[in-house]
């Protein structure tokens, strides 16, 4: 038997957006989160952005939503 809902942390979430998006850039910010919530499994309703660099001159923030995998693991899409 797999719990329905998680107890996840800010503090984790903000580490793991870091360690995901780190090769692809050096600047990652996420939505304000509770310090600790419960989340039920998928689409958790909060996102993450990291900038992304488009050409020589330009850059741009690309949101990506979080959700939580059935092992209590997050995901960005």
């Amino acid at each position: 038997m797999t719990p329905r809902k998680r107890i996840l942390t800010a503090k984790r979430l903000y580490n793991d957006a870091w360690l995901h998006y780190r090769d692809m850039s050096r600047e990652v910010r996420c939505d304000k989160l509770p310090e600790i919530w419960l989340a039920d499994k998928g689409k958790t309703g909060y996102s993450c952005q990291y900038l992304r660099t488009v050409s020589d001159t330009e850059q741009r923030w690309v949101d990506a939503e979080i959700f939580v995998r059935d092992d209590g693991e997050f995901r960005f899409d």
